[in-house]
């Protein structure tokens, strides 16, 4: 009897945040890390911010939220787990470019 591997929508997120993050990269979205190991992108206007996390003290490994005032709370977040497969992640920031 043959093993077969995990149905790919069942594979989780990869290790990385590249296939999340390039919908909105590839608008020119800024890039930023922190000492932690974590990155950011951030809209040019300040009112969307992504935060790919696997540093973070939970599982939430991508957090999304928007902004009317990039000095305010958020007006509304969206969190993917650590075992979120990348492409519901992509699909959300392809949607939200």
């Amino acid at each position: 009897m043959s093993t077969s591997p995990p149905p790919r929508y069942l594979a989780g997120s990869t290790a990385i945040g590249d296939p999340g993050l390039q919908p909105l990269r590839d608008l020119g979205w800024p890039l930023e890390h922190d000492d932690l190991g974590n990155c950011y992108v951030t809209a040019p206007n300040r009112r969307v911010r992504l935060g790919y996390l696997p540093e973070g003290e939970d599982d939430g490994l991508w957090r999304i939220s928007a902004y009317r005032d990039p000095h305010a709370a958020p007006i509304w977040g969206v969190c993917f787990s650590d075992t979120a497969p990348t492409e519901f992640v992509t699909a959300f920031t392809d949607a939200l470019a």
